[in-house]
């Protein structure tokens, strides 16, 4: 993910333990990942500016699976700590700090592939959970996070119209103002042919209702349409694999 001048690249297979750092790296916790930060100097080139890990390290949390990036906040998601969880870094005088853990419901499995993917846009935070399981296996949901009052707080919990077994809702996002797109990859597009569908939201005040269902215009041999998702402002891009 970049931002201006500065670059954050997630590593979810890096090994460093919970006493790695960037001058005394070691390979202790198998898969904890991590998140390295480089930052466009006065001459034009990359230099590391953090080397960022999860507040308590632990082999396959994959921390680095994701990343978001907007100016000085970043966030990070780490699909196998627990159910999942994304983490919000700031930064400060060229300083990167922990402000923040947030976590899925706790009621809603824990299996969810959440902070699979993150999506951030001013005050607010988007991130999928494509395994949460509440109304069928595997269906997905967007869990949607707002800063008010300094403190970060769930403000909606969001799932498909129509969601099915292994549709994977949550598997990509892309996040502008009030406007949010989640894919859904292993949903079938028109039901016979094709899979991926993009789901697209739209805020007013604090509540969000999906106001469109997007698929390829032929669904004949597009795969997990989808799987990559940009939204800025009034226009959108995405992805979709063929044979």
């Amino acid at each position: 993910a970049a931002s201006g001048d500065t670059l954050a690249v997630g590593a979810p297979f890096e090994d460093g333990s919970a006493r790695s750092t960037a001058s005394e790296p070691d390979d202790a916790t198998k898969d904890a990942g991590a998140v390295y930060v480089f930052v466009r100097d006065a001459s034009g080139a990359l230099r590391q500016e953090a080397y960022l890990k999860a507040e308590a390290p632990h082999e396959g949390a994959e921390f680095g699976g994701s990343v978001a990036l907007e100016g000085d906040r970043l966030v990070v998601g780490a699909t196998g700590d627990g159910a999942g969880a994304a983490y919000v870094f700031e930064r400060q005088n060229g300083a990167w700090s922990r402000v923040k853990q947030l976590r899925p419901d706790a009621d809603a499995g824990n299996a969810q592939k959440f902070g699979y993917a993150v999506a951030l846009s001013g005050e607010t935070i988007a991130v999928g959970a494509s395994g949460e399981s509440s109304q069928v296996a595997d269906s997905g949901a967007v869990y949607v996070f707002n800063r008010g009052a300094g403190e970060w707080a769930k403000q909606v919990k969001l799932k498909a119209k129509g969601a099915g077994p292994l549709d994977w809702f949550g598997s990509s996002l892309a996040l502008s103002g009030d406007w949010l797109a989640s894919s859904a990859t292993g949903e079938f597009t028109d039901r016979v042919t094709g899979t991926g569908v993009l789901h697209v939201f739209k805020r007013s005040g604090d509540t969000w209702q999906e106001t469109q269902r997007l698929g390829p215009r032929d669904a004949s041999g597009c795969g997990f349409f989808g799987q990559v998702v940009a939204l800025s402002e009034s226009t959108l891009a995405t992805t979709c694999w063929t044979a």
